[in-house]
């Protein structure tokens, strides 16, 4: 049907296979080396930015290989640039926020919010087609899909936060 994304791996099973391969992958990252030698704000800035930096690469890369309408940046140059730049601040907010979470508290609920949206995002940007345009998709994801998943993870932040207090304030 004309509009609608198909798969740039082939089908639904290669695509979620790939993204859940990517959520491993983040997971294993946000939860960092064991020794505790990393500072969580070091950690989080890095696994941020590597998160952002990767999830544009992977929409980029897609784009080209596998749409026939490229992604041209030249015909409306700002446009692009505030697009772009203003998704790789939500990856890396995106990224960065849970990883930090983890690290600082010992929160497991944004790890988890983690790989939920990072194979969310890798099946959403393993689709192609069926957009006004190329970088409709990262529209629709830094302004559509991001801010309501911060909220999200807000509250699986505040129910975990607010678990551990009562637990810990019922000891004997």
């Amino acid at each position: 049907m004309p509009g609608t994304p198909h798969h740039a791996l082939g089908s639904p099973l290669l695509t979620g296979a790939a993204a859940t391969l990517v959520a491993i992958v983040v997971a294993r990252a946000a939860v960092g080396p064991r020794s505790g030698s990393v500072r969580p704000r070091s950690l989080a800035v890095g696994v941020g930015v590597a998160y952002g930096v990767g999830l544009l690469f992977l929409w980029a890369v897609v784009r080209l290989l596998f749409w026939r309408i490229e992604p041209d940046p030249r015909s409306s140059p700002f446009f692009a640039a505030v697009v772009v730049g203003g998704t790789g601040l939500a990856l890396i907010v995106q990224g960065g926020v849970p990883t930090y979470l983890h690290a600082k508290r010992g929160l497991w609920t944004p790890l988890a919010w983690l790989v939920g949206s990072s194979w969310l995002c890798v099946y959403a940007f393993l689709r192609v087609g069926g957009e006004s345009g190329a970088f409709f998709l990262l529209l629709v994801w830094t302004v559509g899909i991001v801010p309501p998943a911060l909220l999200v993870l807000g509250v699986c932040w505040g129910f975990e936060a607010g678990y551990r207090r009562l637990r810990d304030n019922d000891g004997p």
